[in-house]
């Protein structure tokens, strides 16, 4: 779900049944139509600001029936950026003398859909919505997306792209106890990363995730006073990784302790987290009476269009009245200036 600064999305204004007549009488093809042509009129109007998006993902629960379940082994669907990646692992491999990985002739799934099963991950879904979004807004400068979408792929895509990443603070995922992970600092120019001891992790491989391994010395790291803070391998090494595209993540990192960064972060609140909170409260998005991924689909984009429309309305409502407001000060004063006249 994508939200402007001046996020048009509000209340549903159309009957249930109507909407899902609506439905079933069309196809994928026209509800999209709908929804898009509801787009473009309110940014003909002048309501739709698409300089800053908003992206997040929420859960709707199923319409399944629980009594029925089934174990079925299913295959994990393949990153879009796969190709992409394995090419530069093979590069930074060879870069460094190292032989080329095997191929996984299996891993051939890719997972391009806006609504997903409950346990995919937010971020897998984001490259559709993107490509996407800037295909009907090429004028979008920044993305504004929660921790869960701060991924070297995600940030590496969005300025690749010429755009602005504005992503959180991301809690490290290291072992509690341990030293933090800000304690290993990359040393960019011999390719190495120092330990708090001001020992050298020196490269070691590229592994097929396009993480690169730094391991320590054994025999210099059995002595450490921090031993037991830094690692428990039974060789006494320590393993750093650090993705091949790390710098993007560093450069969004740059970008959420700027100005900019900080102000259209903290819109969240008030735009794409709005969204979802009055889709559930008020609009019956917290469970689906329908099942299958297209029917589910169907069902959430009527949904939003008849909301974007409520929103048009409800603007278009204003301004008229203002207007007459307007106008009513104008006739109240022309009275009093006529009965000052007049006494």
């Amino acid at each position: 779900m994508v939200s402007g600064v001046h996020h048009v999305a509000a209340a549903a204004a159309l009957c249930n049944h109507q909407l899902y007549a609506f439905r079933h009488r069309f196809t994928a093809e026209v509800i999209e139509g709908v929804f898009r042509w509801i787009l473009e009129e309110v940014a003909r109007a002048g309501y739709l600001s698409a300089e800053v998006v908003f992206v997040d993902g929420t859960h709707i629960k199923a319409n399944a029936n629980l009594k029925k379940q089934m174990k079925k082994a299913i295959p994990v669907a393949a990153k879009r950026y796969q190709e992409q990646l394995d090419e530069e692992i093979e590069a930074d491999r060879a870069a460094h003398g190292k032989k080329p990985l095997k191929k996984d002739d299996d891993d051939d799934g890719i997972l391009e859909t806006e609504i997903t099963p409950g346990n995919v991950h937010d971020s897998v879904a984001f490259d559709t919505v993107f490509e996407r979004l800037k295909a009907h807004y090429p004028e979008v400068q920044f993305i504004t997306a929660d921790a869960g979408y701060k991924t070297p792929w995600i940030c590496k895509q969005i300025f690749d792209s010429g755009k602005i990443p504005s992503l959180p603070y991301k809690r490290p995922m290291t072992k509690k106890g341990n030293l933090p992970w800000n304690a290993y600092v990359y040393d960019e120019y011999y390719d190495c990363i120092l330990c708090p001891q001001n020992q050298v992790l020196s490269y070691a491989t590229t592994n097929r995730e396009g993480y690169k391994e730094y391991k320590s010395k054994g025999y210099i790291c059995r002595d450490c006073p921090e031993l037991e803070k830094c690692t428990q391998n039974r060789q006494h090494t320590k393993t750093v990784t650090r993705h091949i595209w790390q710098e993007y993540l560093e450069r969004a990192e740059d970008i959420r302790h700027s100005p900019a960064g900080k102000a259209t972060y903290a819109l969240r609140s008030q735009t794409i987290e709005r969204v979802f909170a009055d889709a559930k409260e008020k609009h019956a998005m917290r469970y689906t009476p329908y099942r299958g991924l297209a029917a589910v689909t169907a069902w959430v984009k009527l949904k939003f269009a008849a909301m974007n429309l409520k929103k048009l309305a409800l603007h278009k409502w204003r301004l008229f009245l203002l207007f007459y407001l307007h106008l009513l000060q104008e006739a109240t004063s022309l009275r009093c200036t006529v009965a000052s006249l007049t006494a």
